[in-house]
Order: structure tokens, then sequence, then C-alpha cells
């Protein structure tokens, strides 16, 4: 693992400005002691204490290089009226940091789905370098108190369909929106172990107020099993639809027999639920092939924030933008630029560049449960568009840690007030292949180190990829702040699932959990919550 860098940047889009010269400001460094240098961490936004959250990510394992203090569980904020760091006491169900989840916020709750746990997550991690848990299930933070409620307990989880058997997950993406006046967080994409994709012939609709999910077909396409892609979404100005922007990621190259870079770019259009591919025109040229990078969205204009492509090496130039109406890259950024349904999208959906979608507001594939909020719904212009003010347009993420190898930056709309944020350096090893399935009879488990909730993202994002527990660095990845976008990481081919004799996590049990070896099906069984008995919490990892 490479140098990771405390630099702590903003930039402003409320201004309109160049992007070969795009506008950074440093803001004061974090302190030390204060929240560690970390890679695939999440950051979240409170809007009501006007504080943005950090939870969980990747440190560097290495005490050579280590300058800081990194605990097995912190949350710190940053405070935006007195621009200081505070550490905040955490409540609710006892947990570890993870990384690579899809990760998101809305409405002062912050969300996280998935994501892994190991060696470079938790300091003096009993399971040692090869010890990764990938995790199941979803937490849910109340960002104002720091109260964490372990949404795994929830039944549900049956529905998602991977590839093969199994419920672990990680690398994916989670977004919110707002529909028919009821707000739901969107989840697709990123999968399992190696070789166990979430298909995205169907996305996840997990309703917020009934705390359920549901399976949603799809129509279109659909885009190939990909991990590390960034999303973004936009209303209709009338409201009746939805645009869901997924760009990038990675796609397994079966010749090669490795992951690769795409430069794919996809709408999902709701509540039709029907992917619609998009072919950017080549001037001026995007980024290209993208991996590790963010996206997020003020208006029409989405900006993808660092990366990189197949090299090893991220880049520092760091920003492109991308506008959601032409369909087209852009130059410069323009501040005051309202979101219009493109040519592409109508024609597919109907209606004109106002929306006036004039289905009767269904899907074009009906759920498989009656009991879906998408199964009977009423009227078109249902949708409700969320002032740019409230922080998260369409439930984008506007805030998200990035880790770009070379910079990692965190972009915010706040109370008028847009913001860019953090860089992470590292220069990218070559990729580890696996290294054979993990042995807890090798391991001293008898439990983590704490109950892990079975964290179940766009940012990011969403926020993923690119590290081995195995090898002792870590590829940069994105740090998930604000999911919306996170934006999902790719998946090395590493980690696997727990026996259920080894368990030390809150894990979503049926009877198509049953390793990654093991038989099964995606289809039956009822997720129950097992709760495990407190074990001692390693001690945090000191400055050296």
């Amino acid at each position: 693992m490479g140098h990771i860098d405390r630099d702590f940047v903003n930039l402003d889009l409320s201004k309109d400005f160049v992007v070969a010269d795009t506008p950074f400001v440093g803001l004061p460094v974090p302190p030390v002691p204060g929240p560690a240098k970390v890679l695939q961490g999440s950051f979240w936004v409170n809007e009501r204490d006007s504080k943005f959250t950090l939870y969980g990510g990747t440190f560097n394992p290495d005490r050579r290089n280590r300058t800081d203090i990194v605990e097995p569980l912190s949350f710190w904020s940053y405070y935006l009226p007195t621009s200081t760091w505070r550490k905040e006491e955490a409540r609710g169900d006892l947990i570890l940091g993870a990384s690579r989840g899809a990760s998101t916020y809305y409405k002062d709750v912050g969300y996280y789905r998935g994501g892994q746990i190991d060696n470079f997550t938790t300091p003096n991690w009993r399971g040692g370098d090869s010890g990764t848990v990938i995790l199941s299930g979803m937490l849910k933070v109340d960002l104002a108190t720091i109260t964490i409620t372990n949404e795994t307990r929830h039944s549900g989880y049956d529905v998602f369909k991977f590839e093969n058997s199994g419920l672990v997950y990680r690398d994916g993406n989670l977004i919110p929106v707002t529909f028919n006046k009821r707000d739901y967080l969107i989840n697709f994409a990123g999968g399992g172990v190696r070789g166990n994709g979430l298909p995205l012939k169907d996305v996840y609709v997990y309703d917020i107020e009934r705390s359920s999910w549901y399976r949603q077909p799809t129509s279109g396409g659909p885009p190939t099993n990909t991990r590390g892609g960034c999303v973004v979404a936009n209303y209709a100005p009338d409201n009746s639809s939805i645009q869901i922007i997924f760009y990038g990621g990675l796609n397994y190259n079966v010749d090669k027999g490795d992951f690769e870079a795409i430069d794919s770019m996809w709408i999902l259009s709701i509540p039709g639920f029907e992917w619609i591919p998009v072919a950017p025109g080549n001037r001026p040229r995007g980024p290209g092939a993208r991996q590790d990078h963010t996206c997020h969205i003020r208006g029409s204009q989405m900006l993808v924030v660092g990366g990189r492509n197949d090299s090893r090496i991220c880049e520092g130039s760091g920003i492109w933008v991308f506008d959601t109406s032409k369909l087209e890259w852009q130059t410069s950024y323009i501040a005051n630029s309202p979101y219009t349904v493109p040519t592409t999208v109508s024609s597919a959906i109907g209606g004109s560049s106002n929306g006036g979608v004039s289905w009767d507001g269904l899907p074009k594939v009906a759920p498989p449960d009656i009991n879906s909020p998408f199964y009977n719904i009423t009227g078109g212009n249902s949708s409700e568009k969320k002032s740019p003010s409230a922080g998260v347009i369409a439930g984008s993420v506007i805030g998200g840690l990035v880790g770009l190898g070379l910079i990692g930056l965190v972009v915010w709309y706040f109370y008028k007030r847009n913001r860019d944020k953090k860089l992470d350096d590292a220069p990218l090893p070559p990729q580890i292949e696996d290294q054979g399935a993990f042995d807890p009879t090798k391991n001293v488990y008898g439990g983590p180190p704490n109950e892990i909730s079975e964290l179940g993202s766009p940012a990011p994002s969403s926020q993923a990829p690119r590290y081995s527990t195995l090898s002792g660095y870590n590829e940069p990845a994105q740090l998930h702040g604000d999911s919306a976008f996170p934006v999902e990481l790719y998946s090395p081919p590493l980690g696997h699932e727990l026996p259920p004799e080894s368990r030390g996590v809150y894990e979503v049990q049926s009877k198509n959990t049953v390793g990654s070896e093991g038989a099964g099906t995606n289809e039956g069984g009822s997720a129950v919550h097992e709760s495990l008995p407190e074990v001692p919490v390693p001690p945090p990892v000191g400055r050296s």
C-alpha cells in the first residue's frame, strides 16, 4: 500500500469553472490524533447539524507508515460552522469498521450495505491477513446521535438472486430516491466472492418506511455484471420519472481471466425500471475506462472524480464533467444548468424533455411480490423532486470520500455551498490472484472482536474495490462517502464467507446461505438475526 495523505479540500459548485483549471481550495488538515487516514471509507452528511461523518475504510497496516491512531470502530465528524473535527460516541448495536460496502446517506441517516472486515479495517484482527469476512445485510446510522441499527434483523434478504449460492455482498451501489411521496433505496451491481455477482437483470428496492427489501426485474439491456461503477440520479422536471446514471466499473474478462475497467454508461429509468444504453459524443472525450472513481450530481452536471483506467497508477487530473441532459462530456462546469430528460430516454419511455410520461407509473416488468411498493402505483407525476438546498439531488450523493491514488476528494452541496473533499495517495501494485479457500480451523476466531453487525452501496457511492488482505497492500479505492454514488469498487478474487460455526458477525441466515463452496438456491428461506456473545475488542493501533 502506498502513502495515504491527509489532504482535505473543497470545491465550490455554486460557480462555473473550466475543468482544466478546477479551483480546489484547501481546508484545515485533519488533526492528529483525529480521523485515521483511510481508503474506501464512508463520508455522510447531516444537514441538521451541518456536519460530515466519516465511517470505516481501509488503513495502512504497516506501522512504519502509520502516523495516526487506528481503532476497531470510530466515528469522526467535521463540523462546518466551526471548521473542526470531533470524535463521536457511537450508540446502539455493536459493530466494527468495514470497507467496500455500498454506502449512502439520506435525510440525516447513513446506510451501509455489505462490505468486508479484515486486517486492513480492524487493527489486530484475529483472522490475520487471510481472514477476510464478507458481510451481508445492512446498517443504518442516525447521524445526529450516531445511533447504529442493524437492519439485518429484518427479514427479506432472500429476495436477492446472486449468480450462485450465498448472500454476502460487497462493491455494490446504493442510491436513495423519493417516488410517490415514499422514500426508497435502490441497490444493484456488485457481488460476493469472485464468480458470484449480482446480475443487473434485477435491482433491489428497500422501502425505508417498512424496513423491507423487494426484488424488481428490469427491462432493456441489461448491463453485464459490474463492480465498481458509480451512480447519480436526476428527476424529470415534472417529476414523472427518475433517471439513475450508472457509469464505469469493472467487468470480468473470461479470456484474460481477470477484471478490467470499462467505460460503459447506462441509464436506469424509474418507475419503468428500464435500462437504456448511453453513447456519449466523442468531443470532448471523457476519462475513458474508469474504476475507483466517484460521481456527484448538481442539476444536469455530473462530476466524475478520480479513479484510474487499467493502469496501475491513479491519475492526478482528478475531475471530469458530464452533462446528463445532453449526454455529452464537457470542458466546463456550469453551475445553474437544470436537468431535462435526454432525447435518448424520452424516445424509450415516452414523453418529452420536461417529462410527461403517459404510462400508469408501473414497472414494465411486474415485481414478483404483490406487497412491493411498485406492484400497484397510481398516477404518473408521482415522484417528489428534491430542492438543491436539501443537499442531495435525486438522492444522489453530493458528498463522498474518494480514494484516488493521488488524490481523494469530496464534493458536496450543502446550504448552497458545494465542496469537494479528500485525497488519498497510493500507486497500485499488481493484482493478486486467489490464494485458496479460507480455512477457519487455522484461524483464531471464536468470534471477531465484538459483534460485527452484518453490514449489508454510491457512493457513490457508493462507494469498494481493490485491495487484498492476502498481500499486505491496499489498492486505492474510492472512499464511499455518499455513495448514492457509491461508487462500487472492484472485488478482487479473495475474501470468503465464513461457515456458520465460525461466524462472528450478524449473518443473514437462510437455506441459500451455505458458504461460497456449498450448494444452495436463492429461493425461499427466511432471514434470521443471529446474535453472538460479545468478545473482547482488539486494542487500537497507536502512532509509531
